[in-house]
């Protein structure tokens, strides 16, 4: 039984920092709110054919993100009368990075599973102070993924396609992935903050006296 509250133990202090940095980064990466903010931001509409607000092309993005369309190809344009905005090229590099993306959804998903079953292990155990005490060290697991990661996503490399500066390459670009990774850094910390708070309060000790 030690052996197993030692595994456990250990898998809530790494599964719950790794749920919410997955979880946030993710949801982020697919959220339409995200993109029409950076393209409204970058008056991203003013700099392609046709009538297109910035809030349908962060949508369009979004879509594409979450898989609602299969290929990244505008299909509000009118391939008679306007060309399309995204070459074959860049279509191909968005797919392949869709698909890293919803390669972590497996980690999230296993992580997710795990920081529920330890959590219920000492539920049931009764041993709510080594649930607080995974808590508690869990936000430095959280503070040295982050320092981590951060330079190696900082470094993410846009490829330049076809040598020029294409639409693709205005509206995707580096700020744009610092925006990313900074939202996702927010949105982990208040996710660490939620799920703490609810760990909190499932293994706050009874009063002797009420």
């Amino acid at each position: 039984m030690k052996a197993l509250t030692h595994i456990f133990f250990v898998l809530l202090i790494l599964c719950l920092p790794i749920t919410s940095v997955l979880l946030a980064e993710n949801a982020v990466s697919r959220a339409p709110d995200f993109y029409t903010y950076e393209f409204t931001k970058l008056q991203a509409s003013q700099n392609v054919e046709g009538e297109i607000s910035d809030k349908e092309l962060g949508e369009f993005f979004s879509d594409f993100m979450m898989g609602k369309t299969k290929d990244f190809l505008f299909t509000s344009y009118d391939p008679e009368e306007e060309q399309e905005p995204f070459t074959e090229e860049e279509g191909k590099w968005m797919l392949s990075f869709r698909e890293r993306l919803n390669f972590l959804l497996g980690p999230l998903a296993a992580a997710f599973v795990l920081l529920i079953a330890a959590s219920v292990f000492f539920w049931r155990q009764g041993n709510k102070q080594k649930l607080r005490a995974a808590v508690k060290l869990s936000w430095g697991v959280f503070i040295l993924l982050w320092a981590g990661l951060l330079p190696l996503l900082l470094h993410f490399d846009i490829p330049t396609f076809s040598g020029t500066d294409t639409f693709f390459q205005l509206v995707f670009n580096k700020d744009l992935i610092k925006d990313w990774i900074y939202v996702g850094i927010a949105g982990s910390i208040l996710i660490m903050g939620i799920l703490t708070s609810i760990f909190w309060k499932l293994s706050k000790p009874k009063r002797m006296f009420s």
